[in-house]
């Protein structure tokens, strides 16, 4: 777990959502409870939901990649959940980007709309990595907060 911390912060490109998770792990294990708990609150937060919105893209895109048929009703339930997450969580242009490329996945999803398979692909990609980056800003951030935290991992870089 160490080994990842120290990966996934130390190059890029750079995961802080991995970085939180492992830390949580490694914190628990090694009875730093007051870190642990810190860590468990941000994953409580709503920007943390934006890590699911990341998580859904990748597996929509890899299950497409792959040629396996999905359960319709539960990708499109699941990006209608999402579209309100983003909602709730982000403001402004970024807000407007995603949830347009999330109604877009939808309609494709449910034969609203019929996708060529490179723009499937770039708007899959292009909406991965601005949630990615939302979702990598918001945990470092917030790891940033806590002194304990930028100690241990800055340890794990040497």
């Amino acid at each position: 777990l160490e080994g990842e911390v120290a990966k996934y912060s130390g190059r890029d490109p750079r995961n802080y959502g991995k970085v939180a998770k492992r830390l949580y792990n490694i914190f628990r294990l090694t009875g730093r409870w007051s870190e642990a708990a810190f860590i468990r609150e941000l994953f409580d937060e709503p920007a943390a939901l934006l890590y699911q919105v990341a998580a859904l893209i990748d597996t929509v895109d890899e299950a497409i990649h792959q040629g396996e048929s999905l359960d319709m009703d539960t990708i499109v339930k699941q990006v209608d959940s999402l579209v309100l997450t983003v909602v709730r969580v982000c403001e402004g242009p970024e807000e407007t980007q995603i949830v347009e490329a999330l109604l877009k996945l939808r309609d494709d999803l449910t034969g609203r709309e019929d996708l060529e398979v490179e723009e499937r692909a770039e708007l899959l990609s292009r909406s991965y990595a601005q949630v990615g980056r939302l979702v990598n800003e918001y945990f470092e951030a917030r790891l940033s907060l806590l002194p304990e935290i930028v100690d241990y991992v800055q340890s794990l870089q040497r």
